[in-house]
């Protein structure tokens, strides 16, 4: 996990996105900042093709 980024929301969004692109698990992450939670999901919506997608 990278911890030598300086920008609060590259590291909120590196672990996550670095999960969804290597595995196919189900993925649990932490956030340095709680705004950074609606870009990260809004991520994660756009990659499964959705707000449907993403919720199943």
């Amino acid at each position: 996990m990278a911890r030598d980024l300086e920008d609060p929301l590259t590291l909120d969004i590196n672990p996550p996105l670095a999960a969804m692109k290597a595995g196919s698990k189900p993925i649990g992450t932490s956030f340095f900042e709680t705004e950074n939670v609606v870009p990260v999901v809004a991520m994660f919506v756009q990659a499964f093709g959705g707000e449907e997608a993403f919720v199943k």
